[in-house]
């Protein structure tokens, strides 16, 4: 069986598996398996061994993405997450929708590779932008079964967009000003988790209040001039770049310095 007849059959199952788990249950939650499944197989036409994860927190980003999908064995080898959505919901303009998915796609769009769908529509983006075409099966997914299918048109270029989703690698980071962009979220939410803390702190006896002790220290002996009520706000700061900018250093003392690539801080994985 050539390749793209390979695909047809997929898309067709996929369009029974949907018909039968859309009669009953959450529309999102009842096309997931089916999406899996595909995924599983389409990888498995090209050669690949696809494994999924349900529901990976990516810390840095604040989101959980229904799907992360890694390839071979290698438990860290991710190459990219599916954010499905209801069939009953377009995922044309994802920025455009209630503010509650416009803050989730906030998050999304900082990961390198995404596959965004609600199983009628597939769409693939690249740190917030889309990369390759949009791809509509033809048929509805409540009622089509095996009777869902990829115009003929769009067969090249859904094969195209499984084959760039599987086959994503993270790129090198090469100079500074790229490693500090990928750094910033981290910085970000550490100095998040700091502020929290203090917050905390606040109704905890005075022994049992680290932070809040430490950021009294500093703010007296290294930054008299600092307002009162800034001074919460500016040791979270202060804290979560010294603590990120320190761990850069260590590790680029710890790298080749004949080698021009910033091999320590090249992504792995989008998470």
């Amino acid at each position: 069986m050539q390749r793209k007849d390979r695909f047809r059959r997929i898309v067709s199952e996929f369009g029974a598996t949907c018909k039968q788990a859309l009669l009953h249950g959450q529309k999102e939650a009842a096309i997931r398996r089916a999406v899996e499944t595909l995924l599983v197989d389409a990888a498995g036409v090209l050669g690949l061994q696809a494994v999924l994860h349900a529901e990976v927190a990516i810390a840095a980003h604040r989101i959980r993405p229904d799907l992360a999908v890694r390839i071979g064995k290698l438990p860290r080898n991710i190459v990219g997450y599916v954010e499905l959505k209801s069939p009953d919901k377009s995922v044309i303009h994802p920025g455009g929708l209630n503010q509650r998915d416009r803050r989730q796609w906030e998050g999304m769009a900082k990961l390198p590779n995404l596959i965004y769908t609600n199983g009628q529509t597939w769409i693939m983006y690249r740190s917030g932008r889309q990369y390759g075409d949009t791809i509509h099966f033809e048929g509805d997914l409540h009622s089509a079964g095996t009777r869902l299918r990829l115009p003929t048109a769009s067969e090249t270029a859904f094969e195209a967009m499984l084959v760039a989703f599987f086959g994503w690698r993270p790129k090198p980071l090469t100079s500074m000003r790229e490693v500090v962009a990928h750094v910033a979220p981290l910085c970000a939410l550490l100095r998040d988790a700091v502020h929290d803390r203090l917050d905390a702190e606040a109704s905890l006896p005075r022994h049992q209040r680290p932070f809040t002790d430490l950021a009294s220290t500093l703010e007296v002996d290294l930054f008299p001039t600092t307002d009162d009520r800034d001074k919460r706000a500016t040791f979270a700061d202060r804290y979560a770049q010294s603590v990120t900018f320190a761990l850069l250093l260590a590790g680029s003392d710890n790298s080749d310095s004949n080698d021009k690539t910033l091999s320590i801080f090249s992504v792995a994985s989008p998470g």
